[in-house]
């Protein structure tokens, strides 16, 4: 039961306790949830007129005030201290719980950091000691793929790692059917290989270029500045890509002629 059920006058049992100065009432309603502050339920049916300055719109405290019950009114006034401390209590906890879930969210944030950290460590350390090897390259082509498919393409901040580890990954596509040994693949591009390259490419120097990044905006300009020779376009080219990246390797070299479809022609002059 409610201890706030009013009665045809639309008060309380504590209201009436407290009005007629019943201690022992006053004190069992408060310790069953009687509220001190209770404001009457509005009713022009059955009035009644209170005495000592009561209006019926009071509550039991005021009650009980106007009615002069000190011993009353000390006894509401420490319950409603005590409720309002344990109402406080529940928002100190809730706070303490968000400030508990704000430090948690902060250190999933600061472990994402690590692993940020962790993962350009790796691609740097991979660049090192990672060879040729057709298989082993090939390995590491789908572990990159699937670290990408995690963290998703569109996190800006795996941008600037992306293209180191894909530079990496072409590599596999020649390793296994190449005759050129892992050392070779992993070497850097001399003159005399862009030279020979550039003899055997013929009129594939465009797609080798745009291969190797450039766009076909570039390949115009080179197109015009070397009008009359196929081969001295790409031997621009090839020495600015050689300028510009700073893995310019066999391997990705070989990758792009064959792309181009020079592939048999590029192992031969590669070779040198």
């Amino acid at each position: 039961w409610s201890p706030d059920v009013t009665d045809i006058y639309g008060l309380t049992p504590l209201f009436w306790a407290g009005y007629k100065g019943h201690k022992d009432c006053v004190e069992i309603l408060l310790s069953r949830g009687a509220d001190p502050l209770y404001e009457r339920t509005h009713s022009d049916k059955n009035p009644w007129r209170p005495r000592n300055g009561v209006s019926r719109d009071d509550s039991p405290l005021a009650a009980a005030t106007k009615c002069h019950h000190g011993d009353i009114v000390a006894m509401m006034q420490d319950i409603i201290k005590a409720r309002l401390s344990v109402a406080s209590a529940g928002v100190c906890q809730g706070c303490q719980q968000l400030t508990s879930e704000v430090r948690s969210l902060s250190a999933v944030v600061a472990k994402k950091d690590e692993q940020i950290h962790l993962l350009e460590t790796t691609v740097n350390d991979m660049k090192e000691v990672v060879t040729a090897n057709g298989r082993q390259i090939s390995f590491l082509s789908k572990a990159w793929a699937n670290v990408k498919r995690f963290f998703g393409a569109r996190d800006e901040q795996f941008h600037h790692v992306v293209p180191s580890v894909d530079q990496l990954s072409s590599c596999a596509v020649e390793s296994p059917g190449s005759s050129l040994s892992a050392s070779e693949l992993q070497s850097s591009v001399t003159d005399v290989q862009i030279l020979e390259v550039a003899k055997a490419a013929g009129d594939k120097w465009r797609d080798i270029g745009v291969h190797l990044g450039f766009k076909l905006t570039d390949m115009k300009d080179y197109e015009v500045k070397h009008r009359d020779s196929l081969s001295e376009r790409l031997v621009e080219v090839l020495t600015d890509w050689r300028r510009k990246e700073r893995n310019a390797t066999v391997g990705i070299l070989l990758s792009a002629c064959k792309k181009a479809g020079v592939e048999g022609a590029a192992t031969n002059a590669l070779r040198q």
